[in-house]
This record gives structure tokens, C-alpha cells and sequence, in this order.
């Protein structure tokens, strides 16, 4: 009999030591509760500033800790992530760009949950591949959701395991009892406040103090911490244990798409859009690039015209090309030279395309100015042009990883754009056409970041009095928002920068008419 109860006891007590949480989950969930806390005193009623790259390397510490025993340290794209990730999170403290602070705020956190699935192996699909967004995108929502509620019944096992003892029984049971006195404590020290002045002169105070608290903004901050506390606790738990990714050269082959277009009727496509494309370039050799012009246009009129046209036959020449690499059945070893031939040729004339509107942009420039717009259009044209050598090397090499090429380079060709500084080329570029045309629109250059601020300072003293008065109006402006982002959370070198000049002039907001 005593065997069978000490048989039957020990399955319950093996099950309940297995639902009781481990000392490391417990430390992860302090560790993400800290999060939550620290997350909150960096962000709360603050604009993101130094206090961003802090959180992620905080964050960072989290995950690594916790996954630290099935990590395989070696040099991997999974790895080599945390570059990007830290350069775009360290912009925040450095530059004031709007457009790239809106655009890393979503950037970031997606290229975190690429990188947090791969060093954890838990991606279905080589990152390489299209479907690996499905990867992301399971990430995104399903770990950060999915055990939501795993840190209560956590703290719900604790509690049952303590509840086990006497000692801890006593506790609880006192716990509980303080929680049903604490109201019926103030309700009694309200009234007692009331009937004695002497005791109303010792606890009489504590009304004051209440008030002082803004319970409603304090609710919200609970609210928030426990929210970015279960969030990132879900994500980094749903990694425990580690899943093994399937991704395998079988699957990765799987994936490819069917080659279904004819080589023959490749050819007979190319050959046909490459003279068209042959016609055009000599044009350009003809007129654009030597010096010509054709009847009825100036020059630089007819340098400005049919840019964007430009630009969208560039990139249906690439789509034309990816689809050729990718679709294009084998056709024996003569076709396939041809082929590649002919391939070759529609990447030289694309690339002659971009120059001729890389020039084009670039006239329409010193006509009307340098702005955010067509600054981008040449680094996405640049981008481009990398894109059709790529593609070039993949034609003449089958074994180039052509999609695994192109997402390094756009992940570099984004972190350089981000250390560019737009702003500063936009206002240089735009002061310079300035000494040349005598043309400016001073108060664009002061609705740019505050990264332009050394830069247009100087036209506060300039001989046109109108220029001066725009530039004076516009710092104003940026001078007065300084001064409501003074919080350590917040500071940025550019802002910084730019308080520490402004802060030795005297502006003053003046009427005025604005030149376009």
C-alpha cells in the first residue's frame, strides 16, 4: 500500500516541479519588467533622442542573456545585423532628420525581429529567399503576442509555491489582509483628521501629498511598463527552446521560380528593345551629353524634359532583366551566349538611361533649387545602377546569389543615406547656387533639420535684407522649439548644435514676404 501511494504521489509532484517556474525564467522575467521600466523613463512624454540607441543595446542585453547558452557564435548575416541595427538606432542621437527618424522607427524594429530569428534558428526560411518576410511577419505578430500571459501564471506558480509552506501561507494571508485594511485606513484617518486637530496636524498633510500625485498619468505609466514588459517577454520566451530552422538547399531550390519563358522568344524581345534603346543612347551621345540642341528647345530645357520617364524605363529594363535571369528556359549553349550578349546590352543602355537622367536631375537643380525630392532621386538612382551590375555579374555567373546581394546592398545603401546627412548637401548645394543665380528660398532652408543650422546662420547677415529676414523668421522658429526639448532622454547633437549658435543671436519673429 505504502509503495502504490509514494507511486501515485510522485507523478503529481514531478508534474507540479515542472510547471514551477525555473530561477532563469523568473530572471527573464524581471529582466523584461526592468525593460519595461527603463523603457518608460526614456520614452514617456519624450522624443526619442540618445535615449533610443540605450533602449535597443538594453534590449540586446535582455535577449542575448537569455539566449546565451544556444547561441552559435560565428561570423553570419544574422550576426552581421547588428551593425545596421545600432548605426539607424545611433542616428536618433546624432541627426534631426524627420523623414529618417519616421522611417527607422519602423525600419529598426523589423530588422531587430530578422536578426533575433536568425542567431535563434527559429526562421523557416533562409533570409535570402522572399518567404522569409513570412518569417518576419510571424515574428511581428504571433511572438510578441502569443504568451502575453505566460509572466501571470508565472507569478501565479509562485505564489501556489509559496502558498505550500506555512511560513509563506502566513504571508499571503497577511498580504490580503493589509490590501481589504488599506481602504478602510483612510477612511478612518479621513474622519479622525476631522474630529481632532492634533491628529489632524499630524495626518492632515496627507490629502496634500495625494493631490500632488496625478494618479491618472501614473495609471498610464503602470499600463504602459506592463505592456512593453509582456510584449518583449512573449517575444523572447517564444524562442524557448530553440526551434530548428528547416531551411535547407532542398527547400531554397523548391522555392526558385519555374523557367517557363522561351529562349527564343527572349531573344526576339531583347533584340527588338535593344535597338530602340541603341537609337536612343546615340541620341543622347548626340544632344545631351555633346552640347547639341534640337530645333525649338534651349538647352537646358530640353536636359529637364522626360526625366521621369527616364527613370520608369529603368526599371521596367530591370524588371525585363531579373525576369530573363529567373524565368528564361535553358536553351543550349549558343542561345544561352546570345542570351547573355543581348542581356549585357540592355544593362549598358539602362545605365546610360540613369546617366542621362542623373543629368537631367541635375540641370532641373541649378534651374529651381536643390530639395528633399530630387536629392533621393539620385542616391535611388545610384541604388539602381548597383543593382544592374549586380544583375550584370548574375548574368554572366549562375552561382551569384543575386537576392541575397541585393538585400546586403539595400541594407548598406539605406545605412549610408542615413549618414549622409541630406540636409546638409540640400542646404550647401542650395547657398552655393546662391553665390552663382542669386536665387535662394531661404526659409525652405529653415524648415530642414537642425543639422543645416551652421550652415544658414550666416545669411542672417546677407546684403538682401528680404533673404536675411527669411532666414531670421525661420531660426526664430527653431530657436523657440529648443527650448521645449531640454530632457537628457531627449538630447541630440544636432539639436544641441544648433541651440549652442542660436543661443548667440537675438531673433525675433519679423513680418515679411517670402521669395520662392
Amino acid at each position: 500500500m505504502e509503495d502504490l501511494i509514494t507511486k501515485n504521489d510522485q507523478p503529481e509532484k514531478d508534474i507540479k516541479k515542472e510547471e514551477l517556474p525555473k530561477k532563469q525564467d523568473i530572471g527573464l522575467l524581471l529582466a523584461c519588467m526592468l525593460l519595461g521600466a527603463v523603457s518608460n523613463i526614456l520614452f514617456y512624454k519624450e522624443i526619442p533622442g540618445i535615449s533610443y540607441p540605450i533602449f535597443v543595446l538594453c534590449f540586446y542585453a535582455v535577449f542575448l542573456w537569455r539566449q546565451r547558452h544556444n547561441f552559435t557564435y560565428n561570423l553570419s548575416f544574422g550576426w552581421l545585423l547588428s551593425v545596421p541595427v545600432i548605426m539607424l538606432s545611433f542616428t536618433y542621437f546624432i541627426y534631426s532628420n524627420e523623414v529618417f527618424w519616421i522611417l527607422n522607427l519602423m525600419g529598426i524594429p523589423i530588422l531587430i525581429i530578422a536578426q533575433t530569428v536568425l542567431l535563434s534558428k527559429a526562421n523557416r526560411y533562409k533570409w535570402f529567399q522572399g518567404k522569409f518576410v513570412e518569417d518576419i511577419l510571424y515574428g511581428m505578430f504571433y511572438r510578441t503576442l502569443s504568451y502575453i500571459s505566460k509572466p501571470f501564471g508565472m507569478l501565479k506558480g509562485l505564489i501556489v509555491k509559496k502558498g505550500n509552506s506555512g511560513k509563506y501561507n502566513t504571508l499571503n494571508k497577511v498580504l490580503i489582509g493589509l490590501l481589504i485594511s488599506l481602504p478602510l485606513v483612510l477612511i478612518v484617518v479621513m474622519l479622525l483628521t476631522s474630529a481632532d486637530q492634533v491628529f489632524g496636524n499630524l495626518f492632515g498633510n496627507i490629502p496634500q501629498y495625494l493631490e500632488n500625485i496625478n494618479f491618472f498619468e501614473f495609471l498610464i505609466r503602470i499600463c504602459l511598463i506592463l505592456l512593453v514588459s509582456t510584449v518583449t517577454f512573449s517575444y523572447i520566451w517564444s524562442f524557448i527552446p530553440p526551434k530548428t530552422g528547416v531551411t535547407t538547399d532542398a527547400a531554397q531550390e523548391k522555392g526558385a521560380p519555374a523557367r517557363i519563358w522561351d529562349t527564343v522568344i527572349v531573344i526576339t524581345v531583347l533584340v527588338s528593345i535593344n535597338l530602340i534603346y541603341v537609337v536612343f543612347t546615340s541620341i543622347q551621345f548626340a544632344y545631351l551629353f555633346g552640347g547639341g540642341v534640337p530645333d525649338g528647345f534651349t538647352y537646358s530645357e530640353y536636359a529637364r524634359r522626360g526625366f521621369f520617364e527616364l527613370i520608369l524605363v529603368t526599371l521596367i529594363n530591370l524588371v525585363i532583366l531579373l525576369c530573363n535571369i529567373n524565368l528564361k528556359k535553358d536553351g543550349g549553349n549558343a542561345l544561352n551566349l546570345t542570351t547573355k550578349v543581348l542581356n549585357s546590352l540592355l544593362v549598358a543602355c539602362t545605365a546610360i538611361m540613369l546617366i542621362s537622367a542623373h543629368y537631367r536631375m541635375s540641370m532641373y537643380e541649378e534651374a529651381y533649387g536643390y530639395t528633399y525630392l530630387r536629392l533621393l532621386t539620385h542616391a535611388f538612382m545610384a541604388f539602381i545602377f548597383v543593382l544592374l551590375i549586380i544583375a550584370l555579374v548574375k548574368v554572366w555567373s549562375e552561382k551569384a546569389a543575386l537576392l541575397k546581394a541585393y538585400i546586403i546592398t539595400a541594407l548598406v545603401a539605406y545605412v549610408l543615406i542615413n549618414y549622409m546627412n541630406i540636409d546638409m548637401i540640400i542646404a550647401k548645394n542650395n547657398i552655393h547656387r546662391y553665390e552663382i543665380t542669386n536665387k535662394i528660398d531661404a526659409y525652405y532652408l529653415t524648415q530642414l533639420s537642425y543639422d543645416v543650422v551652421p550652415i544658414i546662420v550666416p545669411l542672417l547677415n546677407d546684403q538682401n535684407k528680404e533673404i536675411s529676414l527669411q532666414a531670421e523668421n525661420g531660426l526664430y522658429l527653431k530657436k523657440e522649439q529648443l527650448k521645449n526639448s531640454r530632457s537628457w532622454q531627449s538630447f541630440n547633437i544636432s539639436k544641441y548644435r544648433a541651440e549652442k549658435i542660436l543661443s548667440e543671436y537675438d531673433l525675433k519673429s519679423r513680418p515679411g514676404s517670402y521669395i520662392r
